[in-house]
């Protein structure tokens, strides 16, 4: 909807993706990233207990992503709905 309403000539860029991109650049120039075989590996080691998200929008674009910073997709992806208002509360 947002390509259709500024046209085809203005690049949409999702901001999760270009941030893991730089997130991802920035490990390997600091070497940090993972080796193949850390990417291969079936056991999991980050988050077993931990990786239950509530996402309020977009579960597979955040699973996407989540994926490539956890090294294996989340276990749990619940989407909530969030009721009420947000107000700034300055007292």
């Amino acid at each position: 909807m947002i390509q259709h309403a500024v046209g085809e000539e203005v690049l949409l860029i999702d901001s999760g993706e270009a941030a893991a991109a730089d997130v991802a650049g920035y490990l390997t120039l600091a070497r940090l990233e993972s080796t193949v075989e850390q990417r291969d590996a079936t056991e999991r080691h980050l988050c077993d207990d931990l990786d239950h998200f509530y996402v309020t929008d977009a579960a597979a674009r955040f699973a996407r992503v989540a994926e490539r910073f956890l090294g294996t997709a989340p276990s749990v992806l619940e989407a909530v709905e969030i009721w009420g208002q947000d107000e700034l509360r300055t007292t």
